[in-house]
């Protein structure tokens, strides 16, 4: 945060920085990722200044003790997907680790904090029908949309992205579509580019073993070379692939 802060990068919303990729800026954006519960993901593009969006995937509670201190410090937002099928009133589990709660949401959507849709039971979308993915989906914005009485926007896909499944990609974007959805992210590798669909973009992976001269790397465009390879290998294994659902249904 304090190297953002420092280096004068604009924290802006996904939904700004979506609709910058959807202008045809000719820099292209670059979204940088973690797993981790108390590391930031990043997004951020040099037109017409360096602008930043922060990300958090699965809304573990511990987002109110690592990352809102920070962000609050240097006045900066962020947006949070949940899970919801793992939120409650009272703290859920999930990957043995505690959840938001609806009350906790509703707080930090009163300081500024935005959400978005990460399914209801955070499933491998890959192995469901239509009907089962609409739910996945639908049920989730409707659940944030009642609680924090917001628009949601913004999508996260869970788990690896599948390339090479065309028919479950537009499965996947007619429903986002009709239900309001703006922008979403995935686990694709590199920075988003303007001919890239706004629904589906690129990040970068972080942890905490990233020293700043990496970091820094990262966003400018060091890693945009292993989508290729990312691209081709799960392409490859999707052919090989068996059992998996057909969306069509």
């Amino acid at each position: 945060m304090q190297f953002l802060h420092d280096n004068h990068y604009a924290v802006i919303s996904l939904a700004d920085a979506a609709k910058m990729i959807s202008s045809g800026a000719s820099e292209p954006l670059t979204h940088v990722s973690s797993g981790l519960t108390n590391l930031p993901s990043f997004q951020y593009s040099s037109i017409p200044q360096k602008n930043v969006v922060l990300t958090f995937d699965d809304g573990y509670s511990d987002f109110c003790d690592w990352a809102l201190p920070e962000l609050q410090k240097y006045g900066f937002s962020a947006t949070v997907f949940l899970a919801t099928g793992f939120v409650g009133e009272n703290p859920k589990l999930f990957k043995g680790k505690e959840c938001l709660t609806w009350i906790e949401i509703q707080e930090l959507a009163h300081n500024g904090i935005e959400f978005g849709s990460h399914t209801v039971r955070h499933r491998r979308l890959i192995e469901m029908n239509r009907e089962e993915l609409r739910y996945e989906i639908t049920v989730s914005k409707e659940a944030i949309e009642a609680k924090v009485a917001m628009p949601v926007e913004a999508f996260s896909y869970p788990f690896a992205f599948p390339d090479g499944h065309f028919e479950h990609i537009s499965a996947i974007r007619k429903i986002l579509q009709d239900n309001g959805f703006k922008c979403g992210v995935t686990t694709r590798i590199g920075r988003a580019a303007p001919a890239d669909d706004a629904l589906f973009l690129k990040r970068l992976p972080i942890s905490e073993y990233d020293d700043i001269r990496l970091f820094k790397a990262k966003l400018g465009g060091a890693y945009d070379w292993l989508f290729w390879p990312q691209l081709l290998y799960k392409r490859a294994l999707g052919s090989r692939s068996r059992g998996v659902r057909d969306c069509r249904a």
